[in-house]
């Protein structure tokens, strides 16, 4: 089992049950976590990364990892780390940095949310219309329903046919 500052984790960065386990001790070392925090930032984990780096009280690490979140259009991490910083309201420059680099990294939710925190409703709203949605906006038709229903009207549902001299099967 490897090791990353003296914790020991099942694979490259910890799971879920790890993470659980590590941040909810209070002997976990200081050291130990910012390890972990840098391991999960490389990895791309930067909401988790920001959970070990506040348990650790890592204000320098806390911040950088604020200004990658920005630089990468990621406001619901450049958030939770401006709440670990303590910042509050969000900073509107910031986020209106950051609305523009999640636009272009393709991240439209977090441009919205992030034009949205720095006050700028308008253009909130202007950028709705790209956001694509998960859902049609018309339900599409129950095609396989249909094709039963066919079948069974049609008398070739996949059953196998009544014996000879049977009465016709009633519905």
């Amino acid at each position: 089992m490897p090791t990353v500052g003296g914790i020991r984790i099942a694979g490259e960065v910890p799971n879920w049950r790890e993470k659980r386990d590590i941040l909810a001790d209070p002997k976990t070392p200081a050291e130990g976590l910012k390890a972990l925090a840098e391991k999960l930032a490389a990895a791309g984990h930067l909401s988790d990364a920001a959970d070990f780096l506040a348990k650790a009280a890592d204000t320098k690490g806390l911040e950088s990892l604020r200004r990658r979140a920005r630089d990468e259009g990621q406001f619901f991490v450049w958030k939770k780390l401006c709440a670990a910083a303590g910042i509050a309201p969000l900073p509107a420059d910031e986020a209106r940095a950051l609305a523009a680099r999640a636009k272009a990294a393709g991240r439209l939710f977090d441009a919205r949310s992030a034009l949205l925190a720095a006050g700028d409703a308008e253009a909130a709203t202007a950028l709705e219309a790209e956001i694509p949605t998960a859902l049609p906006k018309k339900p599409p038709e129950d095609k396989v329903a249909k094709e039963v229903e066919k079948a069974q009207e049609s008398g070739t549902d996949g059953s196998a046919p009544p014996p000879p001299g049977a009465p016709p099967a009633s519905r």
